[in-house]
């Protein structure tokens, strides 16, 4: 016996079962709780719980589970935009949706940021050290001060991205379109910029990959 299920409010599935012991699938409105009228359920509340920790996942719990050795936090919904000074180094954090967010100082080095989606997001200050950021969404992002040495940022999206005074020795920016992009005072020493487009790219005391000086 299947009952009308309800939107939940979070996108997660529930799982509940009759008191006979039948178990089905209820979509649970985790605000309003279950409509009146409806037959008595017990819910498996342990499944639901830890489903929904494992989708939306607010800092404190993120860092309590990085603290215990987790580094999987793949698909993860950070409830909390703000993770300034947060150390996650070693983390697996593709495909995360991150945009907007305050990563400010964040320790996020040799950390997997594939797809990940940082529109406009603050990495001021950042330590990016042999990070993945291939396919990253950097526009308008803001990144002065931070650490990039041999991070990977092929074929990740740029414009408008702010490198103030960053650290890209050895990183890779191979075939990436900079176009818009802001390297002021930025190191690039021995950096890859094969192929990649430097038209409209803004270049101000820059130490340029063969450690030649750029005004531009």
């Amino acid at each position: 016996m299947r009952f009308p299920t309800q939107r939940l409010v979070f996108g997660d599935l529930g799982f509940c079962k009759l008191s006979s012991g039948k178990v089905f699938d209820l979509e649970i409105d985790v605000e309003g709780g279950v409509d009146e009228g409806r037959p008595k359920v017990e819910y498996a509340f342990v499944d639901f719980v830890n489903k929904f920790r494992r989708i939306f996942m607010n800092r404190d719990e993120l860092i309590r589970r990085y603290t215990a050795g987790e580094r999987d936090f793949a698909g993860i919904k950070f409830s909390d935009p703000g993770l300034d000074g947060i150390d996650l180094s070693g983390a697996d954090l593709t495909g995360n949706d991150m945009e907007e967010f305050y990563l400010a100082r964040a320790i996020l080095k040799a950390v997997s940021l594939v797809n990940a989606k940082l529109f406009e997001a603050c990495l001021d200050g950042t330590d990016l050290t042999e990070a993945d950021l291939r396919g990253a969404d950097l526009r308008r992002a803001r990144l002065d001060v931070a650490n990039l040495t041999n991070a990977d940022l092929r074929q990740a999206r740029f414009h408008k991205t702010r490198f103030y005074r960053a650290n890209l020795i050895g990183a890779n920016l191979s075939g990436t379109d900079l176009g818009g992009c802001d390297f002021w005072e930025a190191n690039l020493t021995g950096a890859n910029l094969k192929g990649a487009n430097l038209h409209r790219t803004t270049f101000r005391n820059t130490i340029m990959s063969d450690g030649t000086i750029r005004n531009s």
